[in-house]
């Protein structure tokens, strides 16, 4: 403990004063010397029992043991003086104390020291009887006394001596009020100094230089060395650990005058040991204030401080240990006073307890204030609450009481609460376990309500319920259950075993009775098994019987801990009869499941939160599903119908959908429809289960459905056939009713609807005569249809006459056959109607004339024959004329391009005029142009001459070659060429070669302009036709000069002064693309490249080729 200096200034003052009367005994300083040895020597002496009697002044005190000498030290001191054990019993005490207390010293003797200062000590006091437990302490503080209406100021020593061979606390309570400046404050300094001295405080004594002339033998144990007559800061490395401000500790200071009280400093030894040390220092001046040296005084407090630490650490571990304690816990002094608290308390309260009992004084209040009430709801006693009694020294467990917190909200508590002793047995305070169980309250309630209502459901379930204890007796029952048992009330305190015997048997459901520990309540009530849908018979004692489903349970605690058994009956006697029909329908449903020939699956719908589907998962399919649908059992069941086919949810068929319909709102659905991941037509039936579930039923009609398409398309194609025919056409089925005719049929029968319902005997007897072409009546059976009906025979060519009227009728044609099925069975027949009318008559016309005619038509193939040969000729002779005026226009045009030449010379050799020249040089641009004109045309003819064959050609290969030949004659450009492999197509090699040279020269030439050229060649799909291209990024034309393009000797303009060429080349192409019976065109964007598109006919070779290559 640090006492500031400006605190005691004045004291020191005084304590200086003092001192300076110690210069008188300067001339005397070599005789106090010698008795200072020789009182050390008595001292010693008087420890060891060695003297038997000590005389001061007039008195004589016989000593009977050490500890007489400190009472007489005691009786000297003008302070006050007590002695007391550990338990603060005192054993010893001077007149002065005893004042100061109010007392005598008759009274104090056998006290306890805490019955005087216990009410009013403050921390400061506290801490230093502390130190003073494991060595000595000192300090200032205020207290009162019962004789001071005020606070005192008061100096305390306090140390450790040996009393009886037994440890006491020495403490000297010095009045700084009234004995500041006395004498007897003097003697009282000097005689603590003495005590202290002898329990072990060292001191030492420097002169004026800090050269220590004299110290106590506990210097020598503090510092472990030999020191007297060696400097102080030599031999002393001492460090001051003090807090206050301006402290510090040197000997040359204190030599100065300055005085230190009470200051905590560590002391480095020379073997490296740390001591803590409390320190006073001061000045000695002799009477004339001259300074003779210094006294300092070291206290060794390292085991307190050690134990200060251990305290600290022990205080720290508490309050982890109280925070962390899921309770409250309190502790109390011996007045029930709360002292101290955890974080939980202060939660249940809604404050702090140590705070509230401050304010209020006492437990008796604070149990009044806060409205407390027992378990019963009335107000508690305050004299039987469960910290009174531990004060008392009751240990209390499990209190319960509710008391009002700070919102006025009330808390419900159980407190166990145990006394805190001291060594003596004396109660020191109680320390309180605070559970708070509000909640358990409101369960313990609900529980009673959740009781009746357990009651009222029992009354009311349909079933069966028991209730057992652990004794086999029956606990609760309802009304069904007790007419299925057949038990009376009286009956119920009675075992299974008693009951069974008296009243009812139990057989199994193989009809073997059982004993009562074969009962499934019983191994639940002794073995804890749970034991569910166990089939049973309750046979009573007039041989009737009754089938139960039994289910049985243990009833265990939250803790573990079995309580009962719960059973349940249901009387299935109904459901018995039904069994066999229902074993009945399981077989036939298992016969259908395994069937292979209808796909079976079981499913559980997926719904979000506002109960719409979203998926289903698939529970259990069936081997026929395996097989039409493709999957295995282990890939499909347990999975989401997404995992198994994703993208189901965008099908056409909305299946989540309808299935999640169904399986939610119940009813059935049948519909067929075209399944996209196996590509496969599925006839559906779907219908719920269970509700959530649903199951569905289905077969590959996909056969059927292409039969069902092939047949449409047959019966279109028929229908169309047959609307088509010139001929009457008319298909009967077996009863000779008419299915299907054609127009011409219609018009020649002439038949109404109502008349095409009769039977064909009337039909062809009643409303329409057949005759043969003589006039007489056609034999019913002989007629072409009959035949084909009645004798499944094939007629044709019966020429018969329909008659209409008598001057109306018609010859026909009549045909018939019979229509069978694949496995030869007749369907029916058709006919055919064919009016020779007309035709008979003009055969005999045409007989007639046939001779006229032969002859005219002699005569016309003559004529076609000479007119084609004159066209041959006339064709050949225009070919060899053009061919001819070209070739011979060569001579003259190379004449005059030889005097245009010397023309040119002439003129410079004259210096013509720049006009001249330039006439000239335009005459030179036509020429050329004209030999390239007819250059062309001879191409043309030559080209329009041949005769084309088709091949399977690479277009890719070419293509390729024809590049590289472009790019060597070019090897300075940059740029990409990309050509799709494997493109090929059925044409003549030459020409088609032709087309892709133009093309992609064209590309090439017209990229000319650009950093990097891009040309690409490929093959697309549109409209089901193959379309080729040549794609570049050269310069481009507008659009509306796509067609112009291919016209003969056109060129866009702005282009033919920087490009070759005078428009011929893309007509070569648009030849040779015509000639193969194609197409060709141009898309382009000026300045953004163009793309070039052909086509040639008859390309299925080239289309096998290209899926060889692919």
């Amino acid at each position: 403990m640090v006492i500031s200096y400006e605190k005691y200034k004045k004291i020191h003052e005084e304590l200086a004063l003092c001192r300076a009367e110690l210069s008188s005994a300067k001339e005397e300083l070599s005789e106090s010397k010698l008795l200072l040895t020789e009182a050390e020597s008595t001292l010693e002496a008087i420890r060891m029992g060695s003297v038997d009697a000590l005389v001061v002044g007039d008195q004589v005190y016989t000593l009977k043991g050490v500890d007489y000498f400190y009472r007489v030290l005691l009786e000297t001191m003008g302070a006050g003086a007590v002695v007391f054990i550990a338990e603060g019993t005192i054993t010893y005490c001077n007149k002065s104390i005893a004042d100061l207390l109010g007392t005598s010293v008759e009274k104090l003797i056998g006290s306890s020291i805490y019955d005087y200062v216990r009410d009013i000590y403050t921390e400061k006091f506290e801490a230093l009887v502390q130190k003073g437990y494991s060595g000595t302490a000192r300090g200032e503080v205020s207290m009162s006394f019962p004789l001071h209406s005020r606070d005192i100021p008061v100096y305390l020593s306090i140390s450790q001596i040996q009393v009886d061979s037994s440890a006491a606390i020495c403490m000297i309570v010095t009045d700084l009020t009234e004995h500041k400046s006395s004498k007897e404050h003097i003697a009282s300094e000097r005689l603590t100094r003495a005590v202290l001295e002898q329990a072990g405080e060292s001191i030492v004594v420097c002169n004026n230089t800090g050269e220590i002339v004299r110290a106590n033998a506990s210097v020598y144990q503090l510092c472990g060395c030999n020191i007297l007559y060696q400097y102080f800061d030599h031999v002393f490395h001492i460090k001051v650990t003090s807090t206050e401000e301006n402290v510090e500790f040197s000997i040359a200071q204190i030599l100065a005058g300055k005085t230190i009280i009470g200051v905590e400093a560590v002391l480095e030894r020379t073997d490296r040991q740390i001591r803590y040390l409390l320190l006073h220092a001061s000045q000695l001046k002799g009477e004339t204030s001259e300074a003779l040296g210094c006294v300092v005084t070291m206290t060794d407090i390292s085991e307190h401080k050690h134990a200060e630490e251990s305290i600290r650490l022990r205080n720290a571990q508490l309050d982890a240990v109280l925070a962390s304690i899921a309770d409250g816990l309190i502790v109390y002094d011996a007045h029930g006073r709360a002292v101290r608290e955890n974080e939980k308390i202060r939660e249940l309260f809604g404050y702090s307890l140590i705070e509230y009992d401050r304010d209020i004084g006492c437990i008796k209040n604070r149990i009044i204030n806060m409205k407390t009430i027992t378990n019963d709801g009335i107000p508690l006693d305050p004299e039987k609450s469960a910290i009174i009694r531990a004060l008392r020294g009751e240990t209390v467990s499990g209190f319960i009481e509710s008391v009002q917190r700070a919102d006025g909200s009330r808390t419900w508590l159980s407190m166990s609460v145990a006394p805190i002793r001291k060594k003596d047995r004396n109660i020191d305070g109680a320390v309180a376990n605070v559970a708070d169980i509000t909640l358990i309250k409101k369960l313990q309630l609900e529980l009673e309500n959740r009781t009746k209502e357990l009651e009222a459901t029992f009354s009311s379930i349909a079933d069966g319920v028991v209730i057992y204890g652990m004794d086999e007796r029956i606990i609760l029952i309802n009304e069904q259950a007790n007419k299925i048992l057949g038990n009376e009330r009286q009956e119920l305190k009675r075992t299974m075993a008693e009951r069974g015997e008296k009243f009812l048997s139990i057989f199994n459901a193989e009809g073997r009775a059982l004993k009562p520990e074969e009962y499934p309540i019983y191994k639940s009530l002794h073995q804890g098994l749970s034991i569910t849908g166990i089939e049973l018979q309750i046979r009573y004692k007039d041989n009737t019987f009754v089938s139960v489903n039994s289910s049985s349970a243990p009833i265990v605690t939250k803790d573990g801990r079995q309580i009962g058994a719960v059973t349940t009956f249901s009387d299935i006697s109904k459901l018995k009869q039904v069994e066999s029909e229902l074993r009945a329908n399981v077989q036939r449903y298992n016969t259908l499941f395994n069937a292979r020939s209808n796909g079976i699956s079981h499913c559980r719908i997926i719904t979000d939160e506002k109960c719409n589907p979203i998926d289903f998962i698939t529970l259990q399919i069936n081997y026929a599903y395996e097989e039409i649908i493709g999957v295995r059992k282990e890939d499909v069941e347990g999975k989401s119908i997404k995992e198994v086919f994703p993208g189901i949810e965008k099908f056409s068929f909305d299946y989540i959908g309808n299935f999640g319909k169904i399986a939610l709102q119940g009813g059935e659905l049948f519909f067929e429809v075209y399944f996209e991941p196996t590509k496969q037509w599925l006839s559906i039936f779907v219908c719920q289960s269970t509700y959530g579930e649903f199951t569905t039923l289905f077969t590959d009609i996909t056969e059927r459905k292409n039969a069902e398409e092939a047949l449409k398309v047959r019966n279109a194609e028929l229908n169309a056939t047959i609307f088509s025919i010139a001929e009457g056409i008319i298909i009967y089925n077996m009863e000779g009713k008419i299915i299907n005719l054609n127009k011409k049929a219609e018009e020649i029968l002439g038949y109404s609807e109502e008349t095409r319902e009769k039977p064909m005997f009337d039909r062809i007897t009643k409303y329409l005569k057949v005759e043969k072409e003589d006039g007489q009546l056609y034999p019913y059976d002989e007629i072409p249809v009959i035949r084909a009906l009645q004798k499944r025979e094939i007629v044709t060519g019966a020429e018969v006459c329909l008659r209409y009227s008598e001057t109306e009728r018609l010859i026909i044609d009549f045909s018939a056959a019979p229509i069978f099925t694949k496995e030869g069975i007749q369907i029916g027949a058709v006919a055919t109607l064919a009016d020779i009318t007309d035709r008979k008559k003009a055969e005999k016309d045409l007989r007639r004339s046939e001779a006229r005619f032969k002859q005219l038509t002699q005569t016309l193939e003559q004529r076609v024959n000479e007119r084609t040969a004159q066209i041959n000729v006339t064709n050949e002779e225009l070919e060899t004329l053009a061919y001819s005026m070209s070739h011979d226009l060569y001579n003259p045009i190379r004449g005059i391009s030889a005097n245009n030449g010397f023309a040119m010379e002439k003129c410079k050799e004259r210096h013509c005029s720049l006009d001249e020249l330039r006439y000239i040089e335009r005459s030179r641009d036509n020429i050329t142009k004209m030999e390239y004109m007819l250059d062309t045309m001879q191409y043309l003819l030559a080209l329009l001459r041949k005769t084309m064959g088709r091949d399977n050609i690479n277009l890719s290969l070419a293509a390729k070659r024809i590049m590289e030949k472009l790019k060597k004659e070019d090897n300075i450009r940059k740029g990409d060429v990309v050509i799709q492999p494997d493109v090929f197509t059925f044409a003549d090699k030459e020409y088609v070669t032709e087309v892709l040279n133009g093309l992609l020269s064209n590309a090439w030439k017209y990229t000319g302009d650009k950093d990097r050229y891009y040309i690409e060649f490929g093959k697309k799909q549109i409209d089901g036709t193959d379309v080729y291209y040549v794609k570049d990024n050269g310069i481009g034309f507008k659009q509306e000069y796509a067609d112009k393009i291919f016209q003969p000797y056109y060129r866009l303009q702005g282009h033919s002064s920087v490009r070759e060429g005078y428009g011929i080349g893309l007509t070569i192409v648009l030849a040779i693309v015509k000639k193969h019976q194609g197409t060709v065109w141009a898309e382009s964007e000026e300045g953004k490249g163009a793309t070039f598109y052909f086509t040639f006919g008859g390309q299925e070779s080239a289309v096998d080729m290209s899926r060889k290559a692919a």
